[in-house]
This record gives structure tokens, C-alpha cells and sequence, in this order.
């Protein structure tokens, strides 16, 4: 790490893939809330140089098309600068950093660092260490601001996208086959009925041949009778 004017600069060269490049700035970054304590960077490419620039501003020197951070409470900003690398020859980015949750006029478990891109800023994920300490992993390098979670950030990063409720269908569905089941069934009782009724066509018909039978013996043994009484 290197002190400049402005604040300070870390400079490595030679970078090969999968390294991590670190630097501690002491308090050469920062301003009366916040301070910059340090950046560490792991690669995803082979790099000749990796150069990135740490200096504190306030928000009349915001780059033009950068507005400050929504909020009633103080928000502090710092600007990291680049050269050698791009965003995709980074795998992983860390700010670490110290904030007088006080001075900001947060909770301290609500203290945030924040990243302006792509027109908006976007709330980082910052995890409270000891001592006011804070870190939080970020996706590249611009404008940041550190204030409270509850400030007005336009979009998370990291968030989760919500369940757009298209497994109702498959709800839909199963109702519709359960109810083709329903008429499934109905015909099977159907046809459970139409073979008891036949069974009981089989047994009527039965029983009216017995008679029949019945009949036709007492006519015999009548007329024989009548022939024994001739004789």
C-alpha cells in the first residue's frame, strides 16, 4: 500500500489466477465516521498488474450522474479507482471497513455499505464484526457510501428472485385428474352394476325353469293316473 495525497493505493504485479492481492490503509481513507480499513481482492485471471486507487469524498465531489445516497442520516463516500484488471478477472472483492454508528445516526447492526452501478445504488452485504468493524463482499469497484440499511437503496444485491406461483398449475392439474379419476370410477360402478343385475337375470331365469320342471312332473303323474284308473 502506497499513501497518495488524496488517500492511498494498492499496487501488485504479476498476478497470477486464484491469488489475493491485499492492503491496508490504515487510516489514510476515510473521514470522521468512517474509515477504509482495508481491500483484499482474489483473482480469476492472470493478471500483469493489478492497480486500484482509495480516496474519500464528500458529496459535493461525486462524479457527475452520481447522486448521493437517500436518507436522513450522514452518509459517508469513498472511490475506488482500477486499472489492469476488469470486474470479470475478479472472483471475489472484500471492503473492510470502520464506521462510528453514532456519528451515521444508524443502530449499529444497521450500518451498510452501499455500491453505486448501473445507474442505482445497490445495498451490499455487510456483516458487523468486533469493535465497529464491518466487511462486505462486493461484485466490483465505483463509488461506494457507507449509511444506514434503512437508507434508500433502489435495488440488493444478492437478493433472491420471488416464486412467480406457476406450480399453481401443476395444482390445476392434478384437480382436473382427479376429477377425470372421479368419472373413471363412476363407470367402473356402472359396470359393477350392470353385472350384478345380470346375475340376477341368471338366477330369475334359474328359478323359472325349476318351476317349469315342477310343473310339467305333476302333469305326468296326473296322467298316469288317469291311465292306472282306466285300466
Amino acid at each position: 500500500m502506497t499513501a497518495t495525497a488524496a488517500g492511498a493505493s494498492l499496487s501488485a504485479t504479476d498476478v497470477a489466477a486464484g491469488a489475493t492481492v491485499e492492503a491496508d490503509f490504515g487510516d489514510a481513507v476515510g473521514d470522521d465516521a468512517v474509515t477504509v480499513d482495508g481491500l483484499s481482492i482474489e483473482t480469476a485471471s492472470d493478471l500483469d498488474s493489478v492497480t486500484v486507487d482509495a480516496r474519500a469524498l464528500d458529496a459535493a465531489d461525486l462524479p457527475d450522474g452520481t447522486p448521493a445516497l437517500d436518507g436522513a442520516g450522514s452518509v459517508s463516500y469513498v472511490e475506488f479507482e482500477t486499472a489492469g484488471f476488469d470486474s470479470e478477472d475478479v472472483s471475489s472483492a472484500t471492503v473492510a471497513f470502520t464506521a462510528d454508528a453514532e456519528a451515521i445516526g444508524a443502530a449499529p447492526e444497521d450500518v451498510t455499505l452501499f455500491r453505486f452501478a448501473d445507474g442505482e445504488w445497490n445495498e451490499l452485504e455487510t456483516t458487523a464484526e468486533d469493535d465497529g468493524t464491518y466487511t462486505a463482499a462486493t461484485p466490483g469497484f465505483s463509488v461506494f457510501a457507507v449509511g444506514s440499511g434503512s437508507d434508500g437503496a433502489t435495488n440488493q444485491d444478492g437478493a433472491a428472485s420471488g416464486d412467480d406461483g406457476t406450480d399453481g398449475d401443476d395444482g390445476a392439474n392434478a384437480d382436473a385428474d382427479g376429477t377425470d379419476g372421479g368419472e373413471d370410477g363412476s363407470a367402473a360402478s356402472d359396470q359393477t352394476v350392470g353385472s350384478t343385475s345380470g346375475e340376477a337375470v341368471v338366477e330369475q331365469f334359474g328359478g323359472s325353469l325349476v318351476a317349469l320342471a315342477g310343473l310339467f312332473a305333476l302333469v305326468v303323474l296326473a296322467v298316469a293316473g288317469v291311465a292306472l284308473g282306466r285300466r
